[in-house]
């Protein structure tokens, strides 16, 4: 049974979807203490937060991290724009 916390819930069980962030997850294997994960909030309330992760190989897939998991979050910046390419004098451009 998860362990119960009195009180109010933590201050990232209110971030609204949309919301970049990164979580440090405590992990439950052998050899691993926490992982990271950055991404976007699905949804967030005092049970655990859910992220759609946007980077990486498993970008795209939500991780859905328990209360009790919850080591650390915060509020990240957006990703940053794409930059144009840029041409190089005397280089064709792709």
């Amino acid at each position: 049974m998860p362990e119960q916390h009195p009180g109010p819930p933590p201050g990232w069980a209110s971030w609204p979807a949309g919301t970049r962030a990164v979580v440090r997850a405590r992990v439950h294997e052998p050899g691993a203490t926490y992982a990271d994960v950055l991404g976007v909030v699905v949804s967030a309330d005092a049970g655990g937060i859910v992220l759609r992760r946007d980077t990486g190989p498993r970008a795209g897939t939500l991780e859905r991290i328990g209360a009790d998991d919850v080591a650390l979050a915060k509020r990240v910046p957006p990703r940053p724009a794409p930059r144009a390419r840029r041409e190089r004098p005397g280089r064709p451009t792709p």
